[in-house]
């Protein structure tokens, strides 16, 4: 224990020593005080350290006594000297921070004990003195200005009369001066009659003829003045040509229109009473009708009436300088009046302007647009929300719809009399619709569709001739290969009949479609009475709202593409779309029909690329484009226009510029041209789909160079589309009939080959690949060819120019009459030549004949030979026609060649005075620029040398 409390005593000797060791402060910064205590607190703490001392025997023995008490007291010990330490600095810092404090509150007392917060009072007093002499001053300046007005008011008065008195001299004056300048130039001219102008010997010219001829009348021009007329010339021209050549090619000319300006002879006097003399004229031009101004005569506006409101003028109202009236303005004043007595009035100039009255407004109008704007957006948002979470419903088949009562009784009731079988077929039997209208009969309703039907074939008609009628306002027809459908076209390929809301989401929904063709879109085989039956058999299928299509199927095309070929039945699926996508359940379904058609496409395009094409499957696909296109005609035109540019592209040459030399064409391209007439009219003269690409399908069989029996075969696939494109206008193809006439040389056909059996050729052998494997036959090609011939004939039967059309084509066929051929085909050689010489009988003219070796007795060389006549009278004179209009003609002639000698002439010195002009500036601009650099050196020597002179002071 002796041993604890000896530690005790040591570690409170080391606390003294450390607390003496710290350096005292300064006296004034008041830090005794917390000495002091800190000293009382060690001394007491030192008094019960001796008190425990002191007791230590009983410690002793309640040690001995607990031997746990001994253990636990033993643990316990005096903190530790880091400890004592951090506690110690912890005051030491406490310490600091009062003596900081005690030092700033001492450095305020100075502040605090001011004469300036003393005498606040008595500077508010003075400040309140000088308000009211301000309010007083105010006063003062306000009846000063009344009484200026009163004074610009009379001012006004006297300058109005004065106005008056000046416009009258102004008068006279101009009248003396013209009456002065008539004078001064019939003076003028008179002294120039009298004194003619003397002209020196030595520039005038004189002409003298060496011999004189009796009756021959003297020339007006025996003597000249060459110099002055040069003068004269020159000047006009430095004039005309000099003002002009300044401002050639220039936009940014200045044309100076003050008065007076652009003369020299007016002083600067002369031409400020001009602009005042013409500014009141001006105004008195306008504002003499004014009936309100009955004292203002000359339209000063100074006694002009002022409309008023209340004792406002309506001027300022008009600038939304709004006031109060009454008793409101007085208020407004005495508000006024207070503010500025209590300090206030530092907001006078927050009166708005009319600008930002105007601004304020607009702002606001703004701010209500954005508001309801996005409260729009909100509803449709919430909408479009609502929607799909029914769709989803209706998907996963949680909402089920009541079933038809009718039917189930009907199904659970027995057989009964025939009586009440037959109230029950009246009750339950269909009611028909009402007609359109009752009075008519079924003949005026069928005479009527008759009616309708001819004239949209009239139209039809109309469009297949080139006019210029036709083509001065916009073509709006009908299909006229579906007239049952509502296509309407202008003269750009888009729908007529179209919104422009309906223009820009088809224009949006392309271009974010158009992307979308990195492959070819093809179509297949098909007539239009199939498409059409398809078309209208299907729309009279319904179904559930469990069968329905969700929109995911159209967010990309490998979606769509995943639901055709998942199932077997295509139509059913086509019809599941267009019933999910109508466009009378929701207005955005017609986009998706859209978006749809361009999909569909894709996938047309990837079926009959293949080598397998599935032919059922692409009219099945066709007959479902054939229905989209009714939603989208702008739309699918332009998707085949690009699709045109497309296929143009992969079969032109690097350049682009034309098409390459082609043995055979891809079959995709085929299914394009095939596809088109089912889609857009081909019988119209000018169409902006059909006709490129008949001009389009013409370039590919100009540069078709078919070399073997498969690649003959299917180019006849694409004339048989192009006679479908001619079947109804008419037109004449001649690459058809070169194409044709080309492919009759004996040299494609195998001699051998044309004595088989004609075998009958398919869409499907041609298209499937097959072709590779199986070699055509060249009789079945001829028969082909010859079925070609004799459609082709049907169709130009009556064209004026048939003779020579299909001439060269059986000069060609003539040529198999001397091979061995099979007997079919030469009953079809037979029969074409029988028939093409019958429609010749009925042609009263010969055959033209084209002209061959055609000898022109042109010069090859030109030589310069005399005109020689044959009656040649050497007495006539060179004019023989004194009178009538020969004579008139020939004199008109020699004016005619003696003004063009002239006009040419001043030309010529035209340009030679400009050239003389431009020359002379450049040399000015020369010189003047020589100059500058030569006095610019000069004054760069001089500094050179001053700088050198300074330099070398210094050193």
């Amino acid at each position: 224990m002796s041993s604890s409390l000896q530690l005790i005593e040591e570690r409170i000797e080391k606390l003294e020593k450390l607390i003496q060791s710290i350096p005292e402060q300064d006296e004034k910064s008041a830090l005794s005080s917390d000495t002091t205590s800190l000293n009382e607190c060690l001394s007491t703490l030192y008094e019960k350290l001796h008190v425990i001392s002191s007791n230590r025997d009983k410690i002793k023995e309640a040690f001995l006594k607990s031997s746990d008490l001994n253990t636990s007291l033993a643990t316990l010990d005096e903190p530790s000297a880091p400890e004592k330490y951090r506690v110690v600095e912890l005051r030491w810092s406490e310490m600091q921070e009062r003596c900081a404090q005690l030092e700033a509150l001492n450095n305020l007392l100075p502040v605090l004990d001011s004469e300036h917060l003393r005498n606040t009072p008595h500077l508010m007093k003075q400040l309140e003195a000088l308000n009211f002499k301000q309010i007083e001053q105010r006063l003062t300046v306000k009846k000063s200005v009344e009484e200026i007005n009163d004074l610009v008011l009379k001012y006004n008065e006297m300058i109005r009369l004065i106005n008056k008195q000046f416009i009258v001299w102004d008068h006279i004056k101009e009248m003396v001066k013209k009456k002065n300048l008539s004078e001064k130039l019939a003076a003028s001219k008179l002294r120039k009659i009298r004194q003619p102008s003397i002209v020196s010997k030595f520039e005038q010219k004189f002409t003298k003829e060496k011999h004189h001829v009796m009756g021959r009348k003297k020339s007006k021009s025996s003597s000249g003045k060459p110099i002055e007329t040069k003068t004269r010339a020159f000047e006009n021209r430095k004039k005309t040509l000099g003002g002009e050549s300044r401002t050639f090619f220039k936009a940014n000319s200045f044309v100076d229109r003050r008065l007076g300006e652009n003369s020299s002879q007016i002083s600067k006097e002369e031409k400020i009473f001009k602009r005042l003399a013409a500014e009141r004229r001006k105004r008195y031009a306008k504002e003499k009708f004014n009936l309100n101004d009955e004292n203002d005569d000359y339209g000063d506006g100074l006694a002009s009436e002022q409309l008023t409101h209340c004792g406002q003028n309506l001027a300022d109202i008009e600038k939304f300088e709004l006031r109060g009236v009454d008793g409101q303005a007085s208020d407004d004043e005495d508000e006024k009046m207070n503010a500025n007595l209590n300090f206030g009035g530092g907001d006078e100039n927050n009166v708005k302007s009319r600008k930002q009255v105007i601004e304020e407004m607009i702002s606001k109008s703004k701010l209500l647009k954005h508001e309801k704007q996005s409260l729009k957006e909100e509803q449709h948002a919430l909408t479009e929300q609502l929607d799909e979470q029914w769709r989803q419903l209706l998907q996963a088949n949680l909402i089920s719809f009541p079933k038809n009562k009718d039917q189930e009784q009907k199904n659970d009731v027995e057989k009964s009399s025939d009586f009440d079988s037959l109230v029950r077929e009246l009750t339950f039997e269909r009611r028909t619709a009402p007609a359109q209208d009752a009075k008519k009969s079924e003949k005026e309703i069928a005479e009527q569709e008759k009616s309708r039907i001819e004239s949209l074939e009239r139209e039809k008609r109309k469009r297949m001739v080139l006019e210029e009628e036709n083509f001065a306002t916009p073509v709006t027809h009908f299909n006229p290969d579906d007239i049952d459908s509502n296509c309407r076209f202008d003269s750009i390929g888009r729908k007529a009949n179209q919104s422009d809301d309906e223009e820009e989401k088809d224009q949006e929904l392309q271009s974010e479609d158009k992307e979308d063709f990195d492959q070819e879109f093809q179509s297949v085989k098909r007539s239009k009475a199939f498409a059409r039956k398809v078309a209208i058999g299907n729309s009279d299928q319904k179904f559930t709202p469990g069968d329905m299509i969700s929109c995911d199927v159209l967010e990309s095309y490998p979606n769509l593409k995943k639901l055709l070929e998942k199932s077997n039945e295509i139509e059913q699926i086509f019809d599941r779309l267009h019933s999910s996508f109508n466009p009378s359940l929701k207005p955005g379904n017609k986009d998706l029909l859209r978006k749809l058609f361009l999909y569909l496409l894709r996938y047309f395009d990837e079926k009959s690329y293949e080598t397998v094409i599935d032919f059922k499957l692409l009219d099945k696909i066709t007959s479902f484009l054939f229905k989209l296109n009714d939603y989208g005609h702008e739309y699918a035109a332009k998707s085949f226009r690009a699709l045109m540019k497309k296929h143009y592209q992969t079969l032109s040459t690097k350049n682009g510029w034309k098409l390459k030399k082609l043995r055979s064409i891809p079959s995709n391209i085929i299914c394009f041209f095939r596809l088109l007439p089912h889609l857009f009219p081909t019988s119209d003269v000018y169409h902006p789909i059909t006709t490129p690409s008949f001009l389009f399908l013409t370039e590919i069989l100009s540069n078709l160079k078919p070399k073997s029996s498969n690649d003959i075969s299917k180019s006849l696939i694409l004339l048989t589309i192009l006679m479908e494109y001619i079947k109804e206008s008419k037109n004449y193809a001649p690459d058809l009939i070169h194409f044709l006439i080309r492919i009759l040389n004996r040299k494609c056909f195998d001699e051998k080959e044309l004595s088989l059996t004609v075998d009958d050729l398919s869409l499907s052998m041609l298209l499937n690949g097959q072709t590779v494997d199986i070699k055509i036959k060249s009789s079945s090609i001829l028969s082909c060819i010859l079925k070609l011939i004799r459609r082709l004939m049907v169709i130009y039967v009556e064209k004026a120019s048939f003779p020579e059309i299909f001439d060269a084509m059986f000069a060609q066929i003539d040529n198999f009459s001397n091979m061995v051929i099979h007997q079919s085909l030469q009953h079809q050689i037979d029969g074409l030549k029988n028939d093409f010489t019958q429609h010749l009988s009925t042609f009263d003219r010969k055959k033209l004949q084209f002209k061959t070796n055609v000898d022109e007795n042109k010069l090859k060389f030109e030589f310069h030979e005399p005109r020689l006549e044959t009656n040649f009278n050497p007495d006539r004179k060179k004019f023989q026609f004194t009178k009538g209009p020969k004579a008139e003609r020939a004199k008109l002639k020699r004016q005619y060649k003696n003004e063009y000698k002239g006009a040419v002439r001043e030309l010529r010195r035209d340009n030679e005075f400009l050239a003389r002009k431009k020359l002379n500036d450049s040399i000015a601009k020369d010189t003047e620029r020589a100059e500058k650099t030569k006095r610019l050196m000069s004054s760069l020597m001089g500094q050179e040398a001053d700088y050198k002179k300074m330099k070398k002071n210094k050193n």
